[in-house]
């Protein structure tokens, strides 16, 4: 009997109870929960962190941009728009602007050109100017192209004159004494129109005086009008084209507009 009592007891000593198992269920259960807990907790940190760090960035990004742009002077911030600053005076009494290059315009040239002296030329409100594309006809050596859906289409070409001729002082050498008045407009016809000029393609050709420079000037079979002369060793070409009706509606203006362009050069 005592032999019975004493194995019983053992084994109840041994052997968990119901009450005990139960306990040891529930803690472990509970040991997960807070495990849980802390993970979701973490979790959220977590996302909470990025939201204030998403919220900084975007408020330090703002300030620095903002005092970058405060911090820039206008004429750079103008000359990032793909070589176009805006170059037009406001328009007088009769609704004509005078455009003036302006010093921050790059144009369509590539790199290592060396300074451009200003022009200007006079023209209606309907004009704007468009972007230069390499594409052109003239490619890189377009300085500026200006467009009207009444009067046609403008280009200003700025060419070496290295291209076609070594002699003289090319920093102020004449146009006549480069090239005559026939034969210029016989060689940068094909690259200024896209087709060879012959003489019966010219309907007038004449030489003008400003500020001492010879300018060529040409009234084409094409619709097409050029103003040329030279200059710190470059030719500047201005070349006007128009379809039929913009030519008989607007022949005189465009010619007004081709005679007022000129180089601003210095005396």
């Amino acid at each position: 009997m005592n032999v019975r009592i004493t194995q019983r007891t053992a084994f109840l000593t041994l052997a968990p109870s119901r009450s005990t198992a139960f306990n040891g269920r529930k803690a472990c259960s509970n040991r997960f929960t807070r495990i849980a807990r802390k993970i979701q907790a973490s979790l959220d940190l977590t996302e909470d962190m990025e939201r204030i760090v998403s919220r900084r960035y975007v408020v330090t990004s703002t300030l620095v941009i903002g005092q970058l742009t405060r911090a820039l002077p206008a004429k750079a911030v103008m000359g990032m728009t793909a070589g176009r600053v805006p170059g037009f005076a406001k328009a007088d009494t009769n609704g004509f602007r005078v455009y003036t290059r302006p010093e921050a315009k790059s144009g369509g040239h590539g790199v290592g050109w060396s300074e451009i002296t200003p022009y200007s030329f006079q023209a209606n409100e309907s004009w704007r100017e468009t972007p230069v594309s390499i594409a052109d006809p003239a490619g890189t050596e377009i300085d500026a192209k200006f467009v009207s859906d009444s009067d046609g289409e403008l280009k200003i070409i700025l060419a070496p004159i290295l291209r076609f001729s070594d002699k003289g002082d090319l920093d102020t050498i004449d146009i006549k004494e480069l090239v005559s008045l026939n034969a210029f407009i016989k060689g940068f016809g094909p690259e200024l129109l896209g087709n060879p000029i012959q003489d019966e393609n010219i309907l007038s050709a004449e030489e003008i005086q400003v500020k001492d420079r010879t300018y060529y000037i040409y009234e084409l079979a094409n619709h097409s009008l050029v103003s040329a002369t030279t200059w710190n060793k470059r030719v500047y070409i201005c070349a006007i084209t128009c379809n039929s009706l913009q030519w008989r509606k607007s022949k005189s203006n465009n010619i007004s507009v081709l005679k007022s362009f000129q180089v601003l050069v210095s005396g």
